[in-house]
């Protein structure tokens, strides 16, 4: 073989492991951002620990071919952070395991196998273009908060009406429950805006805003506002633009009577409307007495019960 085949040969080997690494860092991002396994999951009955164990086996496979550049994982803050936690994990599982507690043991390693289904696509996200990277994030970041929109618009086109967690007239896209969209909705956006330019973050804010509000969770209206305040302290969204997007957001809240009267005048939606109308009524009045709060504040008490009786292992 001569000199230039071989740096051909060499140079389509990058060609098509830089290929397969992006496409890998693509399929992860959708998985995790869009929670995709929890789709397939509850519409076709694909097992979300296969679905996790081939996005490992993909990302597995692409960290291998790309092994040179492997030192550049091991030194990034989330995987240092995450050896830590490992560690503490497995110090808590060997403590279980010595005291018999299979209920604590059981959570325990389930917890670990999340942690390292994460590690492995997280190595591949580090490795993959920064561009394609960042053009990926923000297209799932823009297409997260649409889906909810979508599924409060048409309920049941994502999933079958009555699923278990789901709830009528609220949005919540492949999550099926809509705090956890919600709270996806954020997290995305939090990740997202800093590498974004500042239009587009400022889209992405306005975007994921209405996602929020059509998933009628109250903690991720308040966490939006959070959200917001951060990047300002940041500096990843400017000053000037906070007070039009608060006075916004207080006018859809306002205004969310409107959107309630529009669930009740649909007939698939009606019986969900008296769940809205209660949340609604926490930022009108502040009232806390809906069954949802309710019950929410007896397992805050529990918990800190819990907490109390043994703060360093738990219970």
């Amino acid at each position: 073989m001569t000199s230039n085949s071989i740096k051909y040969y060499d140079k389509n080997v990058r060609y098509w492991s830089f290929l397969y690494l992006n496409i890998v860092g693509i399929f992860s991002i959708a998985s995790l951002i869009l929670n995709i396994p929890n789709f397939l999951s509850v519409n076709y009955n694909f097992p979300p620990v296969l679905f996790y164990s081939i996005l490992s086996l993909l990302c597995f496979t692409a960290i291998v071919i790309h092994g040179n550049k492997f030192r550049i994982v091991l030194t990034q803050p989330f995987f240092i952070w995450a050896i830590f936690v490992i560690i503490i994990y497995y110090i808590h599982l060997l403590i279980s395991y010595i005291t018999y507690s299979e209920r604590v043991s059981s959570t325990i390693a389930i917890d670990l196998m999340i942690i390292l289904a994460a590690l492995l696509p997280a190595a591949a996200l580090t490795l993959m273009d920064r561009r394609v990277k960042h053009a990926s994030l923000a297209v799932a970041a823009l297409l997260l908060p649409a889906l909810i929109v979508l599924d409060f618009v048409r309920p049941g086109l994502l999933y079958p009406l009555g699923t278990e967690g789901a709830v009528l007239g609220r949005g919540a896209a492949t999550f099926i429950n809509p705090n956890g969209a919600g709270e996806a909705a954020l997290l995305a956006t939090l990740l997202v805006a800093p590498i974004l330019p500042p239009r587009w973050r400022i889209i992405l804010l306005v975007v994921s805003g209405i996602g929020v509000l059509a998933t009628f969770s109250r903690a991720a209206m308040l966490g939006w506002g959070l959200v917001l305040l951060i990047l300002v302290y940041a500096g990843a969204v400017s000053k000037k633009v906070v007070g039009s997007l608060f006075i916004g957001a207080v006018s859809i809240v306002a205004f969310s009577a409107v959107i309630v009267t529009y669930v009740a005048g649909r007939e698939d939606l009606a019986e969900g409307a008296e769940n809205l109308v209660g949340r609604i009524n926490f930022f009108q009045s502040g009232s806390l007495e809906d069954a949802s709060s309710l019950e929410r504040l007896y397992v805050l008490e529990a918990g800190i019960e819990m907490f109390a009786e043994n703060p360093i292992l738990g219970g």
